[in-house]
């Protein structure tokens, strides 16, 4: 409890001097998050080498606006893929490796840097690709997630007062509205799905299988070679990418 308010006492502070107040890790944000009643936005990110990131963090998050338009209503968490040496050299590998699987159990095949939406129990249900022209954009598409959010939390609802093959479809219904990759981490959800539909009428046999493919999968996802292409850019040219983003 203790470590809980320091977190969330340190947030505060930063909060004061940044647009979005941030935290270290997904686990550590879950309970700022729960108290803040706040949405946590999990960035990966190549914020010293990659233009997008860059501009998604310094036109985007950390503009004034950000926070008046969304309400305070935010919580970011930058999962970081260091490039120049530097920045190599202060991360841990263990950390590195961390990231890298992180990256990994989201099978995340969009564009760079994607900011994958989770609620204040750390559960996903959006995804924004990449970063849009304006604060305002940006704003627009985060509320498109929370849309995908009100329609999980209602089939979930109404899956309170079901039994069976009904709840199931219940549940289903609450996935369906979330993107796919959001799914997997609903592994219990998925799971009673299927022993309460043996027929598999609703497909999600196959989609435990997927789960268990993904896990075993050790080719690179589309988004982790566009991120090695980029990492082996010369220090020049990705220099000139920045220049051109901000």
């Amino acid at each position: 409890m203790k470590t809980t308010l320091c977190i969330i006492g340190t947030l505060l502070t930063a909060g004061l001097a940044a647009a979005l107040p941030e935290a270290p890790s997904l686990e550590t944000a879950i309970p700022v998050a729960q108290a803040q009643h706040r949405t946590i936005l999990l960035d990966f990110t190549g914020k010293e080498w990659c233009p997008p990131c860059i501009y998604l963090r310094t036109k985007i998050f950390e503009s004034p606006e950000f926070d008046k338009l969304t309400k305070d209503g935010y919580l970011l968490v930058e999962v970081v893929f260091p490039r120049l040496p530097e920045a190599v050299a202060a991360m841990p590998k263990e950390q590195l490796d961390a990231n890298e699987a992180l990256l990994a159990s989201y099978n995340i095949t969009g564009g760079f840097p994607p900011v994958v939406v989770h609620d204040e129990n750390g559960k996903p249900f959006g995804v924004i690709a990449s970063p849009r022209q304006t604060v305002q954009e940006y704003v627009v598409e985060l509320d498109k997630t929370q849309q995908l959010r009100a329609a999980r939390d209602a089939a979930f609802s109404k899956a309170q007062g079901l039994q069976g093959l009904e709840r199931a479809k219940a549940l289903a219904e609450g996935l369906n509205a979330i993107p796919k990759l959001c799914r997997y981490k609903y592994p219990d959800v998925v799971q009673e799905i299927s022993s309460l539909d043996p027929q598999n009428t609703l497909g999600y046999a196959r989609f435990i299988a997927n789960q268990d493919e993904l896990k075993q999968q050790q080719k690179l996802s589309p988004l982790q070679i566009q991120t090695i292409k980029l990492i082996e850019l010369p220090i020049q040219e990705l220099e000139q990418r920045i220049q051109k983003e901000i």
